[in-house]
């Protein structure tokens, strides 16, 4: 119901709009192209790898709030073309890291998962805690088949938390799903710290992921190391994890 306005007005939508909405007809699938303003560049591309690339597809303009729609309207057909569901994530990614000679973006990669959410589904899947409440579970969602990179849902049973920990070489990106949790960094000892017998300092900066202004973090060896908490007494925590390499191929 949210698709009749846009497909009747489409004709009339100016044809450099920044966002484009791809619709797989007969199938509950959206995805978001996004260009450069001078069209050089595209974040995510449906094209003859894409897992949809073999049904028809229509190109419609997203449409601005001046558009005909009410804001209400407009503001619900904006999030259902942005979404990405989990199980659609690394198709999603997957451009992306295929794309890179080196290191990933952090920013391209962070962007994509600012979009994703669970279905009810996903979330009984993925969203497995540890039955006892004494640690933190790893639930793997998607390996690329050329190990590129890893999507695991975390999820934080309440005062349990990690160890501090590097990377291995990998780049790790976190996104908050549920819960808070406390990301400690720590900045790796200088010579005068080894001599003191200080292994590793703790960094100034804490990051609150749950917080209004901290849906996401990013971190690699370059960086230093983290450690992650859950500090709460008695909720639980969730978050999407994006490993490339994967952590346990790296």
């Amino acid at each position: 119901h949210l698709l009749f306005p846009l497909l009747q007005n489409a004709k009339a939508f100016p044809t450099n709009r920044s966002s484009l909405i791809m619709l797989a007809p007969d199938q509950d699938f959206f995805s978001v192209a996004r260009f450069a303003p001078e069209g050089a560049s595209a974040m995510l591309v449906d094209g003859e790898d894409s897992p949809h690339a073999q049904v028809d597809r229509y190109a419609i303009a997203l449409p601005s709030a001046g558009d005909g729609l009410s804001p209400m309207l407009h503001k619900k057909a904006v999030d259902a073309a942005s979404t990405i569901h989990l199980e659609e994530l690394g198709p999603v990614l997957e451009p992306l890291f295929v794309s890179c000679d080196g290191p990933c973006n952090p920013d391209a990669v962070a962007d994509v998962l600012a979009r994703v959410r669970l279905t009810a589904d996903e979330e009984a899947k993925y969203m497995v805690f540890d039955p006892h409440g004494k640690k933190y579970t790893r639930n793997l969602v998607f390996m690329h088949e050329d190990e590129r990179f890893a999507i695991l849902v975390l999820c934080w049973a309440p005062k349990t938390g990690s160890a501090i920990h590097s990377h291995n070489k990998s780049q790790c990106w976190m996104r908050h799903i549920d819960g808070v949790l406390h990301e400690y960094r720590y900045a790796y000892p200088t010579e005068e710290d080894v001599a003191q017998g200080r292994e590793m300092i703790a960094d100034s900066h804490v990051n609150l992921l749950g917080e209004a202004d901290c849906q996401g973090v990013y971190i690699d060896d370059g960086m230093g190391v983290h450690r992650v908490v859950n500090e709460s007494e008695s909720v639980g925590a969730v978050t999407i994890h994006v490993y490339s390499p994967p952590i346990e191929q790296s």
